[in-house]
């Protein structure tokens, strides 16, 4: 952990979900089911990644690399909307 890291974070889980490979549709919307799955397991903290939008010069296929950052303050809309009621919702539950 970082030196300035809060020491309460050294006994939590966290389950990162690579949004666009952990389901059929890879948006929020379709995680919201395996949440209670997620939740299950003894999970603390959900890391979402990478959820920024990707840069589409030099693109590699036609996804392109989730590492290659076209927006670091926006949520790709491919995703799509992180910030639904629904999903909050969910992820608070």
């Amino acid at each position: 952990m970082a030196a300035n890291s809060d020491t309460a974070l050294q006994n939590q889980m966290i389950y990162s979900v690579f949004v666009r490979n952990h389901t059929n549709e890879g948006t929020f919307r379709a995680l919201i089911p395996d949440l209670d799955r997620i939740r299950s397991l003894g999970t603390d903290i959900i890391w979402l990644m990478p959820i920024h939008p990707i840069g589409k010069i030099n693109r590699k296929g036609t996804l392109g690399s989730p590492y290659a950052i076209q927006d670091y303050r926006a949520v790709n809309p491919e995703s799509g909307l992180l910030w639904m009621p629904s999903t909050i919702k969910a992820c608070a539950a």
